[in-house]
């Protein structure tokens, strides 16, 4: 069974601070700890290299053009082993070059010539003018699928308590890439609900695209960091109060049981006969019992309010979602499927409360 967690190193490719993550692996890193030991703790100390992509020429071809050998090309190595032909011919593939991690050489993927790798340090490094100059501190940082993908959160020193509550918010900045072709490089920021360390973007505030605060690097172009940062609008003020208003407007509509049903219900794209049908049932009825009874859904902010739709939505991703394990889990939370729910779940219950 594939663990999208990373243990190529005997221990899982994750550091972080404070308490230990949901997913309950990592190893926990005291306050102020330089990058160089975060890439290290992180399990990111590898380079991710380039290498021909060619496959073996299983036809061998007497001097007269008679074909005298047409078989596998393990059995040409054999035969070629005996003295029977010369080694057989390795013939390049062209525009295909292979990824291979520098330290453990596992393949990561075939790709363009073109594609632009951004190193697992370079992702780290992002943060250092950060922390340094702006207050920023790493938070967690890992690999996933066997190297694969990589990735590192930092605290950007935000957080805020709805007004008269206890529920309190932390402002976060994430920057991860890929070495197989499935996402761009991507910053964006993120919010962590303290009582149930569910994580929401807030950058899905604002249009249909639900992509502002979100910075997209193809492959096919340079990772220029700079320009990342300046793209954010670091320390991305006007974002961060934008996500405040309106996780407060969040936390003051409520909705009747009706309302979060539907809500679920077409979250889930489930019509009436599908949801009588049963079609989607165990998942409707997690969300709904996050929604009554989760973490934090007793607060006055949560309780029948569209903010409590939402964050029964990211427990259920981040937490109860059924998965092959908590790697699996955690990827799609974060990367996946699961973070594309998160966002509809936000738009869908800012559209709740405004026509309220």
């Amino acid at each position: 069974m594939s663990h999208e967690l990373d243990f190529t190193k005997g221990n899982a490719a994750i550091a972080y601070t404070g308490d230990v993550p949901w997913h309950g692996y990592g190893q926990e890193m005291e306050e102020s700890q330089p990058l160089e030991r975060w890439i290290i703790e992180a399990g990111m100390d590898y380079d991710v290299i380039r290498r021909p992509v060619s496959y073996i020429n299983n036809r061998i071809i007497d001097a007269a053009g008679e074909v005298i050998s047409d078989t596998s090309p393990e059995v040409l190595v054999a035969q070629s082993e005996q003295g029977l032909f010369d080694m057989p011919k390795f013939t390049p593939v062209k525009n295909k070059v292979s990824l291979h991690r520098s330290d453990t050489n596992d393949q990561l993927a075939i790709v363009s010539p073109n594609y632009k790798i951004v190193q697992p340090r370079e992702i780290m490094e992002f943060f250092r003018e950060l922390i340094d100059d702006q207050g920023f501190n790493m938070h967690t940082a890992g690999v996933l699928a066997d190297g694969k993908r990589v990735w590192a959160l930092a605290e950007t020193g935000k957080d805020f308590v709805i007004p008269g509550t206890q529920d309190q918010l932390g402002g976060y900045l994430l920057l991860a890439t890929s070495y197989d072709g499935k996402f761009s490089t991507t910053a964006q920021f993120t919010s962590i609900r303290v009582v149930c360390n569910n994580t929401l973007s807030w950058s899905l505030d604002k249009g249909d695209s639900q992509d502002t605060g979100i910075v997209r690097i193809p492959h096919m172009s340079e990772f220029q960091a700079q320009r990342v940062k300046s793209e954010l609008g670091l320390l991305g003020e006007d974002g961060w109060t934008q996500f405040q208003d309106n996780v407060i407007k969040l936390s003051e509509v409520t909705v009747t049981k009706r309302q979060a049903v539907e809500f679920f219900l077409e979250l889930l794209g489930v019509n009436e006969e599908e949801a009588a049908a049963g079609k989607q049932l165990i998942n409707a009825k997690k969300l709904i019992a996050f929604y009554e009874s989760g973490p934090g859904s007793d607060f006055v902010t949560s309780k029948n309010t569209t903010w409590g739709l939402v964050n029964a939505v990211s427990f259920f991703t981040d937490h109860g979602r059924r998965a092959h394990n908590t790697g699996t889990r955690f990827n799609s939370a974060a990367f996946g499927e699961g973070a594309v729910m998160k966002k509809r779940a936000f738009t869908k219950a800012l559209e709740l409360a405004e026509a309220a």
